[in-house]
């Protein structure tokens, strides 16, 4: 039985750790005014990658996201100016 819980404890810490390093992931954190550019090669990624820019835009500079433009690999977005 105690086999089969450490089994269980396992397979939960190597979930948890896949869920930390998959996603979409924010290249380099800019200074105010420069683009914030996302890994994004699926929609989903580019979805998550929008709201983690809306989300920085908005907390940092009280403004929303706009996207800028998009490659096959990553997305990018800038904070929008009033």
């Amino acid at each position: 039985m105690s086999i089969m819980r450490v089994r269980i404890g396992f397979i939960a810490v190597a979930g948890i750790l896949a869920g930390c390093s998959s996603g979409s992931s924010e290249v380099a954190s800019p200074p105010a005014g420069d683009p914030l550019t996302y890994s994004a090669r699926t929609i989903p990624e580019f979805d998550a990658a929008e709201e983690q820019a809306d989300h920085y835009c908005r907390i940092n500079q009280g403004v929303p996201a706009r996207y800028v433009s998009r490659t096959y690999e990553t997305a990018t977005f800038a904070c929008a100016t009033e």
